[in-house]
């Protein structure tokens, strides 16, 4: 189950506003929250959320890693992407600079986000985490980032690859024929 008023009123990630029902129950004793059921589907079957824990934990997992995300604010989509082969994180802005007037063009830029790799790790998170929980705000060091900065408070969408499958390339027979 998820609570959609909690995520929607409050600065969580969603995996901290989805439940098993009985969790969802020991949680909003007393809120009027309504919960919305899930559903997990792999490939050609479905799992309803009202299965057993032992049931559900028979659903293969994937681990996916974090490609790149494309943010927006007002109509300018800016992207921040991680750089094959390392643990690097670039950032691209097709609009960065502009030479002339309507005539013109735009002047594009790619630059590398030093700090990047640091936060989007499993320990930065968890840096974020404890100390939006201890003090109520994010860490000096993120509020001082404007690179994530903008990708935390402007990202719309995610795209992740296949831990298993990262080695492929970038070979995009597989979705042509």
């Amino acid at each position: 189950m998820m609570c959609p008023e909690c995520f929607l009123t409050r600065e969580v990630f969603i995996g901290e506003v989805t439940y098993c029902g009985i969790c969802y129950e020991q949680t909003h004793n007393g809120l009027d929250h309504q919960p919305q059921q899930l559903s997990i589907s792999s490939n050609s079957f479905s799992i309803s959320s009202s299965l057993s824990l032992s049931r559900r934990t028979q659903v293969p997992q994937k681990k996916l890693q974090l490609a790149s995300v494309l943010c927006i604010e007002t109509s300018h989509y800016v992207a921040f992407v991680h750089a094959l082969y390392t643990n690097k994180w670039v950032f691209f802005d097709s609009m960065a600079d502009r030479v002339g007037l309507s005539d013109g063009y735009n002047v594009p830029q790619v630059k590398l986000c030093e700090k990047m790799s640091n936060w989007l790790s499993d320990a930065g998170w968890c840096r974020v985490r404890d100390c939006v929980n201890r003090e109520g705000h994010l860490p000096n060091d993120v509020e001082n980032d404007s690179d994530l900065m903008r990708l935390l408070s402007d990202c719309y969408i995610c795209f992740y690859t296949d831990e298993e499958n990262k080695n492929e390339g970038l070979s995009l027979s597989r979705f042509f024929s």
